[in-house]
């Protein structure tokens, strides 16, 4: 590793030295300081010079060096695995930590984790161990391999009021299957600089942007895969309880048509996926606006996750979904409501006996259920003995005659309370 003013090399013993600018790295009688980092029987597996000193990554953690100049643990918490600190780079001015529950993100006196073990509201199959990582301006990217893909991510600093739970916010840059990749390195040789990656037994380039580093789309340079998906997190809409999931609104906007499209698949409570919607019609987006997707009456869980299935003919000209939006309508709101109007008289004749008190004295009694928070029993259309919660009471008008009592006729809200 290239220091300020030297050269920093780690024994496979984990012996750490350094050769000053000017000497030949060539003959060992160069090298100087040597300092023991963990232990004699563990291989190190990275090592980047840090400010004018260096960090030796091993399985059992992660060691610099002490101002008495000894080699001195750093990081201790992470769990011992022959590929920790694996890949590790420098993301000016923190040191990146691969590890085998995820990233550290180290200076001195602050570790805190940064990778996707963080962002606790991604519930996608993208998880993994980062292999590798290439800085390009305020940009991070990072090797990841889940299974038999890999995945090239791309990081930012969080900024402030952006949710989650991460220092870094994370997303897929470039995805391929049915390959594997151990290294990845940003060579500047060409104009636009590319990165270059392992892809199975071959190597592989991507052209970066020409300009601020970020994924440029508008590059003419820019190329787009014809295949691919993306899956959202899993929605359960601040409710844990059985929801319907009704409808869900996508906005397209670019090049969509019978050959460039997405196809929207839901899944429920971890059920298969499905990209039929109430009339057994595939949810395509392939034309431009808003399409609003009805799903099917069985779409009722706790919670909904959501992938979008891309299919084009075109590495130039991709469509775009500008806008997604699934609805949930909870089950606690569907309880029935009944609606009745009663006609409040004196002596009227009733199936109990004969009414006695006046139309404001049984007015009053229908304010004192209402403002009741135990339920009422009640008989009627919905069935006999119902708990009730009366729900709203309205005054709909007064009926008044020469030298006769007042009589109201009010409309009353009446809501069945469940009881299993």
């Amino acid at each position: 590793a290239a220091g300020i003013d030297r050269m920093f090399g780690v024994e496979d013993s984990g012996l750490l030295r350094n050769c000053v600018s000017g000497l030949d790295p060539m003959l060992s009688a160069s090298w100087s300081d040597d300092l023991q980092c963990g232990e004699t029987s563990t291989k190190p597996t990275g090592i980047v010079a840090f400010e004018k000193t260096a960090l030796v990554g091993k399985p059992e953690g992660l060691f610099g060096v002490s101002p008495e100049g000894k080699g001195t643990p750093l990081i201790k918490r992470m769990v011992r695995d022959d590929d920790n600190c694996l890949g590790m780079e420098m993301f000016e001015p923190y040191a990146m930590i691969p590890h085998s529950r995820g990233v550290y993100r180290f200076v001195p006196g602050l570790v805190e984790s940064a990778g996707l073990e963080m962002e606790l509201i991604n519930e996608s199959p993208v998880r993994g161990r980062f292999k590798a990582f290439a800085v390009d301006n305020r940009w991070l990217l990072g090797l990841l391999t889940v299974g038999a893909t890999i995945y090239i991510m791309v990081a930012r600093d969080r900024g402030g009021g952006e949710p989650g739970f991460g220092p870094l916010i994370w997303d897929t840059w470039i995805y391929l299957a049915a390959t594997t990749s151990q290294a990845m390195f940003l060579s500047t040789l060409t104009s636009p600089p590319r990165l270059w990656f392992g892809n199975d037994n071959n190597i592989s380039y991507i052209k970066l942007s020409a300009s601020a580093g970020a994924p440029d789309v508008d590059d003419s340079a820019y190329r787009f895969a014809q295949s691919g998906l993306r899956y959202t997190h899993k929605y359960t809409f601040g409710d844990w309880r059985d929801k319907d999931f009704p409808k869900v609104v996508v906005v397209g906007k670019g090049t969509l048509s019978a050959a460039r499209y997405w196809d929207v698949y839901f899944s429920v409570d971890g059920g298969a996926y499905s990209a039929l919607d109430i009339d057994g019609d595939t949810m395509r987006v392939n034309s431009d606006g808003l399409h609003t997707f009805y799903l099917p009456l069985t779409a009722v869980g706790r919670e909904i996750q959501f992938h979008l299935d891309f299919t084009g003919d075109s590495t130039t000209a991709p469509p775009e979904i500008n806008y997604f939006e699934p609805f949930a309508v909870p089950q606690s709101k569907k309880v029935p409501i009944n609606l009745i109007q009663l006609h409040l008289v004196r002596d009227a004749k009733l199936d109990m006996g004969q009414e006695v008190r006046s139309a404001a004295e049984q007015l009053s009694d229908l304010h004192t259920l209402d403002e009741s928070s135990t339920p009422l029993v009640a008989s009627g259309p919905w069935g006999e003995d119902k708990n009730m919660w009366v729900k709203s009471l309205r005054l709909v008008s007064v009926l008044q005659e020469p030298d006769l009592e007042a009589e109201y006729l009010v409309e009353v809200a009446l809501q069945e309370r469940k009881v299993a």
